[in-house]
């Protein structure tokens, strides 16, 4: 709703800014940029593109090519590509936008640092982890000589590079990124800071993805009580931390537990986001995880196919939270004794892994074994 009220604010700016101005006044570039940023958080990633490339279009020609305004665009049209799983294009508008900073703002600027942050983050979602950690260091390094050892920017690079870490399963390298990080924000931000929230809920999946679920549980919480006193009861944040309680719960199989939780998410989450966002779809393949572990499976299967309807509108088609959707279906179809269903679903699980991932990659390793065994 909220996005929707934002898009509409910048299309009455647009309609009497291109009345008033013409259709290539930077302002009208401005405003195309506005409607495009809200479609991204609204998750209608093609709408979001179409409004960027017009705002990028306008400023080539008014601004000319090494303009800082050109490299904003590049990175939201960098964003947009991101979030819909086309992590090339991404990556290739974001490097553009970090070619234009160099010349303008030399090569130890913050918002250089905070490209090759951006980059970094892409290249973990394209699942090349040592690639990730190396633009976090680059940003790192920028960021220590700026702004010395204590600055909340410093403990936002030890927060990626925790995350990347994560990813590549060095859980212990992980954590002692994510508690350097919240011992900056601690000193320099206090005790409720929405930050101090973040950093408690990467440890809290860092301890999860380690198998320690009581104390992911216990950092989850503490992230949760953080928001629950500085945001509004129904934000957004609030939804992600209920799901990431919700999934420690199906790991301790606490199956019920699980459940009440994810529901809570998704009552957020479709109150603020819509029915169509790609979170909605995360919250749904929750659910239909927590049934088929609960031995409920045509439940399972029925969240399971709302949560690939939502992400193959939203998401490129070979996005690999279209596979985990199809490797998760595929498990609940087995379970069911629908062997054909099952092999169907994991076969293009497969497909989109070894594409995305290749096929040294765990998740695609994951989805051969369930294939191999359905076939033995």
């Amino acid at each position: 709703g909220e996005y929707d009220k934002a898009i509409g604010h910048f299309e009455k700016a647009l309609a009497i800014q291109l009345k008033t101005l013409g259709p290539e006044h930077p302002d009208v570039a401005t405003s195309y940029n506005g409607i495009g940023n809200a479609y991204v958080r609204k998750g209608e990633y093609d709408k979001a593109i179409g409004h960027l490339e017009k705002a990028l279009a306008i400023q080539l020609k008014t601004l000319g090519p090494e303009h800082l305004d050109v490299a904003k665009s590049y990175n939201n049209l960098g964003a947009a590509y991101a979030n819909k799983g086309e992590y090339d294009k991404a990556i290739e508008f974001n490097e553009k936008s970090l070619a234009i900073q160099k010349k303008i703002l030399g090569h130890e600027h913050p918002g250089v640092a905070m490209s090759y942050s951006g980059i970094g983050i892409i290249y973990k979602n394209k699942g090349e982890y040592d690639k990730a950690i190396e633009f976090h260091e680059k940003s790192l390094a920028i960021d220590l000589k700026t702004f010395g050892p204590e600055h909340p920017n410093v403990a936002a690079s030890y927060g990626n590079l925790g995350t990347a870490y994560v990813y590549k399963g060095e859980y212990d390298k992980a954590i002692g990124h994510f508690e350097k990080a919240l011992a900056i924000d601690l000193k320099t931000l206090g005790l409720e800071h929405p930050n101090i929230a973040i950093s408690y809920n990467n440890l809290g999946s860092a301890y999860s993805y380690k198998g320690e679920n009581d104390k992911a549980i216990e950092y989850f919480e503490k992230a949760l009580a953080i928001q629950l006193k500085t945001l509004d009861s129904e934000h957004p944040g609030i939804a992600t931390l209920y799901f990431n309680i919700g999934a420690v719960c199906g790991e301790k199989e606490e199956y019920d537990k699980a459940i009440e939780y994810y529901e809570k998410a998704l009552a957020i989450q479709l109150k603020k986001l819509g029915p169509e966002h790609p979170e909605i779809a995360y919250s749904y393949q929750g659910l239909g995880d927590a049934y088929n572990d609960k031995g409920e499976y045509d439940k399972a299967i029925e969240f399971h196919e709302k949560a690939l309807i939502i992400l193959l509108k939203a998401l490129d088609s070979a996005h690999p939270d279209v596979a985990a959707c199809y490797y998760s279906m595929g498990v609940a179809y087995d379970n069911k004794g629908d062997k054909a269903k099952a092999l169907e679903c994991l076969e293009k699980a497969k497909a989109i892994r070894l594409e995305k991932l290749g096929s040294d990659h765990p998740d695609t390793k994951e989805v051969q074994d369930a294939i191999d065994k359905l076939r033995n």
